[in-house]
C-alpha cells in the first residue's frame, strides 16, 4: 500500500501558495491598527525542517511530516478497497518584525489566516477523484522570541500541527465478462449483483468553474449503473449546478438533478438510474456560484 505523504504535502503545500494571501487580506482588515505583513514568497515555501545553519528570509513556511498512522478500523475488506492514513504534518512559520509588541500580534494573525485558511478544509486538488485529503488543526503552539543574527529584528515561529485525514481510492478494474453473466470487480462489493464503481467523498469546489466530480468508464459490454450525489452548503447560499452525462443505446445523454440557489444545508440528491454503453464515460460535474462554499460526495454503482 503506498503512502503518498509526497502527494499530501505537495497538495498542502500548492493550496496554501494558492489561498493564504487572500485569507490574511481578511485577518488584516478586520484590525484598525496595520501590520506591515505580507504571505511568504512562493521561493520561501520550504518542504522538511529549517536549517539551522542556514540564513532564512522571515516569513518563511517549512512543512515536516512527524508520523504516518494507519486505523484500519474497518477490517482486511477495508484493506483491499481504500487506504485510510492520518498523515501529522507540522506547518512551522518564521515570523520577523522591529518589536516585540508588533512580533506577537504579526504571529497571532499570521495563525488565525492559516487557520481560516486549511482548517476542515479538503485540499486536494480539484478534478482529483482517487483521493482525499481532509485538513484538522487541533493546536497551534508560539515559540519563544529571539533576535535575529543581525540584531536588528526579533524573530519568531508559529507551529501549526495538521492531522490530515486522508483516503486513497485504489483504481477500479474494469467490469469483466464471465460465462453466467456479468462479474463486478470494484471497490466496494455491496451484495452479489451490485458495486461501487467509483466514489468521492467531500470534494471541495474551489473555484467556480465546471468541476470534474467523478468520472468512471464502464467495462466493454456497459450495463446498468446508479448514481448518488450529496452536498452541503456553507456559509452562505449560493447557485449549484450538477449534471450526469453518459451515453446509452440512443446516444449522449444529460441529466441536471440539481439547478438552482442552495440554501446553507446538507441534501441529498434522488437517485439517478440509467443503462450506459460500454466504453463511454459517466461523468458528474458541478458549477458552485460562489468558491469556497459546496462540498459533493457522490457515487457511481453498477446494478448489473
Amino acid at each position: 500500500m503506498p503512502l503518498h505523504i509526497e502527494q499530501v504535502v505537495d497538495d498542502l503545500k500548492t493550496f496554501l501558495q494558492a489561498n493564504l494571501k487572500s485569507q490574511l487580506d481578511t485577518v488584516l482588515a478586520e484590525h484598525s491598527n496595520t501590520l506591515p505583513m505580507r504571505v511568504p514568497r512562493f521561493d520561501d515555501y520550504f518542504i522538511g525542517e529549517p536549517n539551522r545553519y542556514r540564513a532564512y528570509t522571515a516569513p518563511a513556511i517549512f512543512l515536516a511530516t512527524p508520523a504516518t498512522i494507519r486505523p484500519g478500523e474497518g477490517g482486511a475488506d477495508e484493506w483491499a478497497t481504500m487506504l485510510r492514513q492520518e498523515h501529522r504534518v507540522l506547518i512551522d512559520v518564521l515570523m520577523e518584525a522591529a518589536g516585540e509588541d508588533q512580533l506577537t500580534r504579526m504571529c497571532w494573525r499570521m495563525a488565525q489566516a492559516i487557520d481560516s485558511c486549511l482548517h476542515d478544509q479538503d485540499v486536494t486538488p480539484a478534478g482529483i477523484t482517487t483521493r482525499s485529503c481532509k485538513v484538522l488543526i487541533p493546536k497551534i503552539d508560539y515559540g519563544q522570541m529571539f533576535v535575529s543574527k543581525d540584531q536588528r529584528t526579533f524573530r519568531k515561529d508559529i507551529w501549526v500541527e495538521l492531522l490530515v485525514r486522508h483516503w486513497d481510492l485504489l483504481t477500479p478494474l474494469p467490469i469483466q465478462s464471465v460465462v453466467g453473466g456479468t462479474q463486478v470487480v470494484s471497490i466496494g462489493t455491496i451484495g452479489s449483483t451490485s458495486a461501487v464503481a467509483a466514489s468521492v467523498s467531500e470534494l471541495f469546489l474551489t473555484t467556480t468553474n465546471s468541476t470534474a466530480v467523478l468520472v468512471f468508464t464502464p467495462g466493454t459490454n456497459g450495463g446498468n449503473y446508479a448514481v448518488d450525489i450529496y452536498y452541503r452548503i456553507v456559509g452562505a447560499p449560493t447557485t449549484l449546478t450538477i449534471t450526469v452525462a453518459y451515453d446509452d443505446g440512443s446516444g449522449h445523454q444529460t441529466s441536471i438533478p440539481v439547478a438552482n440557489s442552495q440554501a446553507v444545508g446538507s441534501v441529498s440528491v434522488d437517485r439517478l438510474f440509467f443503462n450506459s454503453v460500454g466504453g463511454m464515460p459517466i461523468t458528474i460535474n458541478a458549477t458552485a456560484g460562489t468558491a469556497n462554499q459546496v462540498y459533493i460526495s457522490a457515487t457511481i454503482e453498477s446494478q448489473s
